[in-house]
């Protein structure tokens, strides 16, 4: 098994990002707990207002909306730089900073497809987790999960080029 990790500046970042992706969910989360409570510690004088009718229902609705967006960011930052393990029956990629996932090379669907950010590689699979899906909606518009390879990453052509290989050979195969 050849496993593959960020070095140098990458390493830093692979660091950083994962503190910040959880920064901004937690945070985030506590700006709308502290609305939510505000307008709730806050009593109407009429307390037979319709729902609709209620003006605290616009603000609920945007606390929701800033909850949604800041897990769809802390995701991204929480998996941006994956380390990645290569063997015979697939590959594995770090995610959520602790935990491994393995995709079988059936399941890999493509390499560089899509428009993902300057320096790196969308590899996108049928099956990684419904949090991965964020990339492959993100960089490809597509519903397939993905994950992101920066340049950064150690002998980042190798690992490109491996993964090509056993895209190209499976598909030979089949």
């Amino acid at each position: 098994m050849k496993k593959y990790s960020y070095k140098g500046i990458g390493l830093i970042f692979a660091i950083i990002y994962p503190l910040g992706g959880v920064f901004v969910i937690v945070f985030f989360h506590l700006v709308a707990l502290i609305v939510l409570v505000g307008i709730f510690y806050q009593s109407l004088e009429d307390v037979n207002i319709f729902i609709l009718g209620d003006p605290r229902v616009t603000i609920i609705c945007l606390t929701l909306l800033i909850s949604l967006f800041s897990w769809y960011g802390g995701l991204i930052f929480i998996n941006w730089y994956p380390t990645i393990w290569l063997d015979d029956e697939g590959l594995i990629i770090s995610s959520f900073v602790f935990y491994r996932i393995r995709i079988p090379w059936s399941d890999v669907i493509d390499v560089g497809s899509g428009r993902p950010p300057i320096g790196h590689t969308l590899v996108r699979a049928r099956k990684i987790s419904h949090a991965h899906r964020v990339y492959g909606w993100t960089w490809s518009h597509s519903l397939y999960p993905g994950f992101l390879i920066g340049r950064d990453i150690e002998n980042y052509t190798i690992l490109i080029n491996e993964i090509k290989n056993r895209i190209r050979d499976r598909n030979l195969t089949s």
